[in-house]
């Protein structure tokens, strides 16, 4: 008897397995969801990074001045995927940078090539022309919690940060203006005559030269140097008018008068005073510029 009992049960737990659900089959699928890069991940990004995703290809373009020489990518794949690099290991995209996802069976994979450009571009005057960005000080020591030698936040230095053209012109990388590499030592002069002498300019073969606002000026800032135009002389820079007579014109006003807002580089900072337009500006020199506006 107890052979057929056994046998009674092995048929029941046949029919059992018959009606249940079948076992799931690992998934087939090898899908890259989703590429970001998110800001908490990368300081140098002031904000998420999603990159755009077509068939095989991802691509995105970073703020100006981003660096792009390790970058920590969240990345969601299809269920059950693998992916190697994995999501959340730093990379270097100066190149093209292959992620190869394998679907959970082991078998179906699929590569996806990341690529990730600076963004850049060009204006009708030949110089460069670049997104507003909001850039580092440059100062690294920290005085108290949450000032900016602790934080370091803003669009990284590119390295170099200044190029010098060979030609009496120097191009700063960080905004792509270019500046006349010695500054004029010719003082004397109202707003309109430097003016003047911007639009008959041809140095380095540009014609383009113009007077620089104040926030052009103040992009060559670095708060991590004690002194600003020795600082601007290692850079390639020359001809700097030492501390006290460091005056330039710039075109921005004071929009009240109208009066012209001139800038003194003092020590690693900015001194900003007012002169009205036509007045001479006794001891106050041009720096000229050329570039698409910083306003």
């Amino acid at each position: 008897m107890l052979p057929g009992i056994l046998a009674a049960l092995m048929l029941i737990s046949a029919c059992v397995i018959a009606d249940g659900d079948p076992p799931d089959e690992p998934g087939s699928e090898a899908l890259i969801a989703s590429f970001i890069l998110a800001s908490t991940d990368n300081p140098g990004l002031s904000a998420d990074v999603e990159a755009e995703i077509r068939e095989t290809a991802i691509s995105a373009e970073l703020p100006q001045g981003s660096d792009r020489s390790s970058l920590v990518p969240s990345i969601t794949t299809s269920e059950g995927a693998s992916i190697d690099p994995a999501s959340g290991e730093a990379a270097d995209f100066s190149s093209t940078v292959t992620y190869s996802v394998t679907a959970e069976d082991g078998v179906s994979s699929t590569d996806y090539e990341v690529t990730f450009s600076v963004a850049t571009g060009s204006n009708p005057g030949g110089g460069s022309s670049y997104p507003a960005v909001v850039m580092g000080t440059g100062q690294n020591y920290s005085y108290f919690s949450g000032d900016d030698g602790d934080m370091e936040r803003g669009v990284n230095w590119p390295e170099p940060r200044f190029t010098d053209n060979g030609d009496g012109t120097i191009t700063d990388e960080l905004t792509g203006l270019m500046w006349e590499q010695v500054p004029s030592n010719q003082d004397g002069n109202t707003l309109e005559g430097v003016i003047g002498l911007a639009a008959a300019s041809w140095t380095g073969g540009h014609n383009d030269w113009r007077v620089p606002n104040i926030r052009e000026f103040r992009s060559l800032f670095h708060a991590g140097e004690e002194y600003l135009h020795t600082w601007l002389e290692t850079q390639g820079f020359s001809g700097l008018t030492s501390i006290g007579n460091g005056l330039y014109f710039t075109s921005s006003y004071w929009p009240q008068d109208e009066t012209v807002i001139y800038l003194q580089h003092n020590d690693s900072s900015y001194i900003h005073s007012f002169l009205s337009r036509d007045s001479m500006g006794t001891g106050v020199y041009h720096w000229l510029v050329r570039g698409t506006p910083w306003n």
